[in-house]
C-alpha cells in the first residue's frame, strides 16, 4: 500500500503470528506458548510509530487542540473495527452451540471492552471472554491519555527530542523496575511494565527524530555487522514464541521474554531506520508478511472470537475441522473489518517514520 513502511508491517505480522501461536496453535499443540510476546513487540512498535509522529507534525496549535485532535484520530482509527466486534461477539454468541457465556453476559463485557476497561478485570484473574484479547489496546488507550500531553508540552516548549529522549528513558526504566516486584499477573497485565515498553519504542523514535550534526553525529551502525545482529533478532524471538514452554505469568518472562521482545523489536525497527537493505529487512518487507501487518490490527480483534466458540470440548467435531474452521471463519472476519473498517480510516505516515522528515500535522491520520 502506497505510503506505508513495509519493514515497520512485517515486524506487526511477526508480532500477529506470535500470538496466533499462543492463542491458536498452543491451543492443542506443545508448542507457541511463548508468543503472548507478540503483545510486547506490538507495544514497542506502538510507541515508536505513534511517537515519530507526533513529534514530526509541525503544528502551531495550542497544546490541548493537538491533545483533542490527536484522541480524535484515535478513535476514528481504532474504534470502527472495535464498535463492530463489540456488537457482533454477542451475536454470534447467542447462536453457537454450547457456548461458554451468555449473550448478556457476552454484551456487558463488549461495553467494558468499549470503554477500554477489561484490563482490570483481566489483571485481577477475571475473564472477560469473548474479549479477553482487548485488555492490550485498553493500555495502549491508557497511555493515550498521558503521553501526547507530555510529548507535545516539551516541544511547544522547545526541549530538544534527545533530551526528551532520555527523561522517557529513565521514566520506562524506572517504571519496568517498579513492575519487577508484582505478581506474575499483575506483571503481564497492568500498566507499569507496559508503559515502560511502549516508552522504549518512543525512545527511539525521538533519538532519531533530528538530524546528525558535527557535535552529536548520532550515526546508526550499519554494514554486514548490524545486518546479521537484525537477523539473530528474528531468530530469537521465534525460538522463544516456538520453544518458551512456561506459562505468561511465569518469573521467566519479565527476566528473559520481555527483555528479548524489547531489545529484538527497538534494533529491528532502529535497524529498518539506517538500512535500506540486508536480509532481515527483505524479509520483513516481504509483501505477503507485509500485507499480514497490515491487517494485524482487525486480525487481533477478530481472531480469538472464532476459537472461543468452536471449543473442541463443547462441539463434537474432530479438531483438525474446528481448527479449519476457526481459521476460515477468523480469515473472513478480519478481511471484512480490514477492508471496510479499518482502511478507509487509514492515511500515509511514512515520512514521520523516516529520520530527517516532517510530516504535516492537518492532514496527518494516526
Amino acid at each position: 500500500m502506497r505510503g506505508r513502511v513495509d519493514h515497520l508491517d512485517g515486524i506487526r505480522a511477526l508480532a500477529i503470528l506470535a500470538v496466533l501461536g499462543a492463542h491458536w496453535v498452543a491451543t492443542y499443540l506443545p508448542v507457541g506458548k511463548g508468543g503472548y510476546l507478540g503483545v510486547d513487540v506490538f507495544f514497542v512498535l506502538s510507541g515508536f510509530v505513534i511517537t515519530s509522529v507526533m513529534w514530526r507534525s509541525r503544528s502551531s496549535e495550542p497544546v490541548g487542540r493537538q491533545y483533542v485532535t490527536f484522541l480524535r484520530k484515535r478513535v476514528r482509527r481504532l474504534y470502527p473495527a472495535l464498535l463492530a466486534l463489540v456488537v457482533v461477539s454477542p451475536i454470534a454468541v447467542a447462536l453457537a452451540p454450547g457456548a461458554a457465556v451468555t449473550a448478556t453476559d457476552a454484551a456487558e463485557r463488549g461495553l467494558l471492552a468499549a470503554v477500554q476497561g477489561t484490563w482490570v478485570l483481566e489483571a485481577m484473574g477475571e475473564t472477560t471472554d469473548p474479549f479477553r484479547q482487548t485488555w492490550s489496546l485498553a493500555i495502549e488507550w491508557y497511555l493515550y491519555l498521558l503521553w501526547p500531553l507530555a510529548l507535545y508540552t516539551a516541544r511547544r516548549r522547545g526541549v530538544p527530542a534527545r533530551t526528551f529522549a532520555r527523561w522517557s528513558a529513565l521514566t520506562a526504566v524506572v517504571l519496568y523496575a517498579a513492575a519487577l516486584p508484582m505478581s506474575g499477573l499483575l506483571f503481564y497485565g497492568t500498566p507499569p511494565a507496559r508503559f515502560a515498553e511502549i516508552l522504549v519504542g518512543a525512545v527511539i523514535a525521538l533519538a532519531v527524530a533530528e538530524p546528525a550534526t558535527p557535535d552529536r553525529p548520532g550515526r546508526i551502525p550499519t554494514g554486514r555487522g548490524p545486518q546479521a545482529l537484525a537477523l539473530l533478532a528474528l531468530a530469537a524471538v521465534t525460538a522463544y514464541v516456538v520453544l518458551a514452554p512456561w506459562h505468561y505469568t511465569a518469573d521467566p518472562v519479565r527476566w528473559l521474554g520481555v527483555p528479548l521482545a524489547v531489545a529484538a523489536t527497538g534494533w529491528l525497527v532502529l535497524h529498518g531506520v539506517a538500512e535500506t537493505g540486508g536480509p532481515a529487512l527483505r524479509l520483513l518487507s516481504w509483501g505477503p508478511l507485509a500485507l499480514l501487518g497490515r491487517a494485524s490490527y482487525s486480525l487481533y480483534l477478530w481472531h480469538w472470537l472464532p476459537v472461543y466458540l468452536l471449543d473442541k470440548d463443547s462441539i463434537g467435531l474432530p479438531v483438525p475441522v474446528l481448527a479449519l474452521l476457526g481459521v476460515g471463519l477468523a480469515a473472513g472476519l478480519t478481511t471484512a473489518s480490514y477492508l471496510l473498517l479499518e482502511r478507509p480510516f487509514m492515511g500515509s505516515h511514512a515520512a514521520a517514520l523516516r529520520p530527517g522528515r516532517e510530516s504535516p500535522a492537518p492532514t496527518e491520520r494516526v
